[in-house]
């Protein structure tokens, strides 16, 4: 069977198609805002806190150098020296286990690269430590030989406090400025992804008022006027007027209806042809009802059929009739003949 695009399939056509650019917008809107919640997430809960202990512990780094200096330097007991001690044992290895937890949702490099951090900490805060062990009393400050030993490893460019320190730095660096790069392509990330949503929600803002424009106009070329010119043309048959152009065929309920009123108006024109032979006296002529329901086909016909029985009967009257008229003359004349 032939595809028909109908009356009903045009208009879901239609609608299905308005349907869909709305789930389309819906369904590009989510996306969008899933995404940029994923990003948003990362951003806050990963990058800007990995970007923020990092300094954290860059900063414990060269605080760590500046009190530990403090504490070659200052002989007597300090808050410093409190503060390195707990910087060492309380606030390293917090910080540590807080940088731990972020690090497990970095990539493999920069895992990696935490680590290696981490292992220079773990042997330059033993450094720490053993100066500190070294330098624990009065008397070991009167050591003048330990002083001098200890001191390089601090203050002198190649001492190894002082390489670890930096080594420890220059690596955080690199890993802050690597997470850093990260924070700013996932915000750039996060502002494409709004701008393609705005995009989108333009787009689509423009889509749908023009095609439910272009479906009316489309609804009414196809549909509406078609079945305004039906409605003119039985208008006009009502008042007894018959097109004289047929109506065009289509493939759909409107051309169904459209093949059955040209049927009526060529049935009707046979009818009136039919009419005008009977009406001059032609009881010959050809005429087919259009069904067997044609209710007015055979009507007409059985008055075609009466009309030329009464001309018949009629014709025999006149000819009885003309006959009794010759036939009263000839008596006449018979009886003039007599008289005279």
């Amino acid at each position: 069977m032939a595809f028909r695009l109908t009356i009903g399939r045009k208009i879901g056509t239609g609608f299905a198609i308005l349907i869909f650019l709305t789930l389309l917008a819906f369904a590009l809107t989510t996306a969008t805002l899933k995404q940029s919640k994923d990003i948003n997430y990362e951003i806050t809960n990963l990058y800007t806190p990995s970007v923020d202990r990092l300094q954290q512990l860059n900063l414990l780094v060269v605080r760590s150098k500046t009190l530990l200096s403090s504490w070659v330097n200052i002989q007597k007991d300090s808050e410093d020296k409190g503060k390195l001690k707990k910087l060492i044992y309380d606030e390293y290895p917090e910080l540590k286990k807080q940088i731990s937890d972020l690090a497990v949702q970095w990539d493999a490099e920069d895992q990696n690269n935490i680590r290696t951090v981490f292992s220079l900490l773990e042997k330059l805060f033993e450094d720490h430590k053993e100066v500190m062990k070294q330098l624990n009393s009065f008397d070991s400050y009167e050591d003048a030989a330990l002083i001098f030993e200890i001191r390089p490893q601090i203050d002198d460019e190649d001492g190894e406090i002082n390489q670890g320190t930096r080594q420890t730095l220059k690596q955080l660096d690199e890993l802050i400025t690597h997470q850093y790069e990260k924070a700013r392509g996932k915000s750039d990330d996060m502002l494409k992804s709004f701008n393609l949503l705005q995009t989108v929600v333009i787009g689509l803002g423009v889509a749908l008022p023009v095609g439910g424009i272009l479906i009316a106009l489309f609804t009414v070329r196809t549909i509406v006027r078609p079945i305004h010119e039906l409605k003119r043309i039985l208008l006009a048959m009502g008042k007894g007027i018959l097109p004289k152009e047929k109506i065009k065929d289509r493939n759909d309920e409107i051309g169904e209806m459209s093949v059955a009123l040209n049927g009526l108006v060529d049935g009707l024109k046979l009818t009136t042809e039919f009419a005008n032979e009977v009406g001059s006296g032609n009881f010959e002529s050809f005429y087919k009802p259009l069904s067997e329901e044609d209710t007015l086909g055979y009507a007409l016909m059985k008055m075609r059929t009466d009309l030329a029985e009464n001309e018949r009967v009629l014709e025999q009257k006149v000819i009885e009739r003309t006959e009794e008229v010759v036939r009263q003359k000839q008596e006449i004349e018979v009886q003039n003949q007599k008289l005279e």
